[in-house]
């Protein structure tokens, strides 16, 4: 068991951050004085198996971002030797960075005819706004695979009916979320 658990939006990590562990310590502790950021790393050095690292939308950070702060050689242990980490993203976008980790997990979600079918059956969407949910959908890569994990269909559904068939929904997991607890 890990006695701290970080989880790290990979894509709010500042595009020109120059440092990957001031970036990343800024991102958990926003308000922390810049004093402790040595002591806080002296901990995850010392006792690595103690902590575990979340990297979320590993995708949505730019390829230039991730070379620049050597994400590769984070997750490949050469940083912090031991410590243990979860990476999320799309597989395809970041094949370099993924290749040395030590399990793959690919979640397969919604064919394009599942989620035509979920939304065309769905009790509170008519016909008219299913279609223009449909056409957005179909013209977004983005948006679509979002909609490939059945929580998000439902979720979108959920926006979808609540007036939002004039706007455009959020593309990204974050942005979801975002809507939802806003």
């Amino acid at each position: 068991s890990f006695k701290l658990a970080l989880c790290l939006e990979m894509g709010q990590i500042p595009h020109d951050a120059t440092d990957l562990r001031s970036a990343i310590f800024t991102r958990i502790f926003p308000k922390a004085h810049y004093k402790y950021e040595e002591e806080f790393w002296d901990y995850v050095e010392s006792y690595p198996d103690d902590v575990l690292f979340v990297l979320d939308g590993l995708d949505e950070m730019p390829e230039r971002t991730r070379e620049q702060l050597k994400i590769e050689e984070f997750i490949n242990g050469m940083d912090i030797p031991d410590v243990c980490m979860i990476v999320t993203s799309r597989s395809y976008l970041c094949s370099q960075e993924l290749r040395s980790c030590d399990r793959h997990f690919v979640i397969n979600g919604y064919s394009h005819d599942k989620i035509d079918s979920y939304i065309n059956r769905h009790p509170k969407l008519d016909d008219d706004s299913k279609d223009g949910m449909l056409k957005q959908l179909n013209g977004n890569q983005s948006l679509h695979e979002l909609t490939e994990n059945p929580l998000n269909l439902a979720l979108l559904c959920i926006l979808w009916q609540k007036d939002w068939n004039d706007a455009v929904l959020p593309q990204t997991l974050t942005g979801l979320y975002s809507i939802l607890v806003l």
